[in-house]
C-alpha cells in the first residue's frame, strides 16, 4: 500500500509535467497497479505464509517467478484478472501489461512504481539515479530540478497516504531526511537556483487543463496543486502556497507549496488571523479582496505587516488573495519572489489573481456537487 500511494504520486507529477488532460486518472491507475498484490496479501491465509517463507529464503530477487512457482500465477495477472473483471480501466491494463509503447500515458504510470520501488533503497541508489535521468530526459527538465521533484513528491506521498487513513503505510514511504551531508549542502549551495519567467502560453495551458478537469470532477487537492502550479510555472513566481484555515478559524496554515524551499515555506506558514489582533492576512480574509502587499505608492496595509506576518515575507511584497466555497472564506493563496528579489509588476498581480478566480470556479464547482 505503501509504495502504491508513493508510485501513485510520482506518476500524477510525471503525468502533469507531460501536460496529460487528466493526470488523476494517472495517479488512480498506478495506485491500483498492485490491487492483486494488496487483496492477496490480506486474504489468502496459508497460501500467504508459504508465498512470504519462499520468497524470504530466495532473497527478494524475481519475487514473479517465485510467485509462479508457488501460486501457479503471478500477482499480477491476478491485479489483471480484477481489472477486468471489475472494468477498471484501459489504462491500468495496459500498464499491467507492459504497454507504454502503446500508451505514453501507462509509461508514467510503469515509472512512478519503478521509481518508488527504487527509492526503497535509498535515494542515492544507483536505479534512483538512472531513473531520474531517464524521468528528467522525458521531461524536458533538467536533473537538478526532477530530483528536487521526486523527492518533494516522496513527502507529499506521505502526508496522502495519512490524509486517507493509511498513517501505517505513510511511514514506510521513504521519505528524504532532513539531515544531509556536509557535501550535498555545498553542492546545492554552489547551485545557483534557476527563477522562471512569466509564460503566458504555459498560463493558458494551465487553465485550459483546469477547465478541462471539471469533467472528470477531480478532487480539491488536484485543483489546489494546479493553480499553485500555473501561479508558480506560469506566473513566474519564486514561491507559491496554499494555506487553510483551521476548524476555529484562528490560524492560517500551510497546506501545500511550490517553488524555491517550498518545505519551508509551508512549515513556516501558520498565521494568527483573529479579529483582535488584526494583521495583512487577516484583513485580506476580512474584506475578501486579493491584495499586492508592498505595492509602490501604497503604503496602506504597512500598519497591518506585523512581526507574525514578516517572519513569513522578509519584507519582500507579496500577493494574497482569500478562497471562497458557498460564501464562506477556506483559506489563501500566497505567492512572491522573495528569493530573487525580483521586482513584482501589475501584469503578475492580474495573473495571479486569474488563477486564484478559476481555482474558486472549480472549488465551488466541486463543493456544489
Amino acid at each position: 500500500m505503501a509504495r502504491s500511494f508513493h508510485a501513485a504520486v510520482q506518476a500524477r507529477a510525471i503525468a502533469r509535467k507531460r501536460k496529460d488532460p487528466a493526470p488523476e486518472e494517472v495517479f488512480i491507475a498506478t495506485l491500483l497497479s498492485r490491487l492483486g498484490d494488496m487483496a492477496f496479501w490480506a486474504f489468502a491465509g496459508p497460501s500467504a505464509e508459504r508465498l512470504d517463507a519462499a520468497l524470504q529464503q530466495q532473497g527478494g530477487d524475481l519475487p514473479e517467478a517465485v510467485q509462479r512457482q508457488v501460486l501457479g500465477f503471478a500477482l499480477t495477472d491476478l491485479t489483471l484478472g480484477l481489472s477486468r473483471e471489475w472494468k477498471l480501466g484501459e489504462l491500468l491494463e495496459q500498464s499491467l501489461q507492459g504497454r507504454s509503447d502503446r500508451n505514453p500515458r501507462a509509461g508514467n504510470v510503469m515509472l512512478g512504481y519503478q521509481l518508488a520501488s527504487a527509492a526503497e533503497h535509498g535515494w542515492d541508489a544507483p536505479e534512483v539515479k538512472r531513473l531520474v535521468e531517464r524521468i528528467a530526459e522525458n521531461l524536458y527538465l533538467p536533473v537538478p530540478e526532477v530530483t528536487k521533484m521526486v523527492r518533494s513528491n516522496a513527502d507529499e506521498a506521505a502526508d496522502t497516504a495519512t490524509f486517507y487513513g493509511a498513517a501505517r503505510a505513510s511511514q514506510l514511504i521513504p521519505v528524504v531526511r532532513e539531515t544531509v551531508e556536509v557535501s550535498d549542502v555545498v553542492t546545492e549551495q554552489s547551485a545557483a537556483p534557476v527563477f522562471l519567467e512569466p509564460d503566458p502560453m504555459l498560463q493558458l495551458t494551465i487553465l485550459r487543463e483546469l477547465a478541462a478537469l471539471m469533467d472528470t470532477r477531480p478532487d480539491y487537492n488536484l485543483v489546489l496543486e494546479m493553480v499553485l502550479e500555473g501561479m508558480y510555472r506560469g506566473v513566474g513566481m519564486d514561491r507559491t502556497l496554499f494555506a487553510l484555515r483551521t476548524p476555529d478559524h484562528r490560524f492560517l496554515a500551510g497546506r501545500y507549496a511550490l517553488g524555491v524551499d517550498n518545505e519551508v515555506l509551508r512549515k513556516q506558514f501558520h498565521i494568527e488571523t483573529l479579529e483582535a489582533r488584526p494583521n495583512l492576512f487577516q484583513h485580506v480574509i476580512k474584506t475578501r479582496q486579493a491584495l499586492w502587499a508592498g505595492q509602490p505608492g501604497n503604503a496602506a496595509d504597512r500598519q497591518l505587516l506585523t512581526p507574525q506576518v514578516r517572519a513569513i515575507c522578509a519584507d519582500a511584497p507579496f500577493f494574497v488573495t482569500p478562497i471562497e466555497i458557498r460564501g464562506k472564506v477556506i483559506g489563501v493563496f500566497y505567492a512572491d519572489r522573495k528569493v530573487s528579489g525580483r521586482p513584482l509588476d501589475e501584469d503578475s498581480f492580474t495573473s495571479f489573481r486569474h488563477f486564484a478566480q478559476q481555482g474558486n470556479l472549480a472549488l465551488s464547482f466541486l463543493g456544489a456537487g
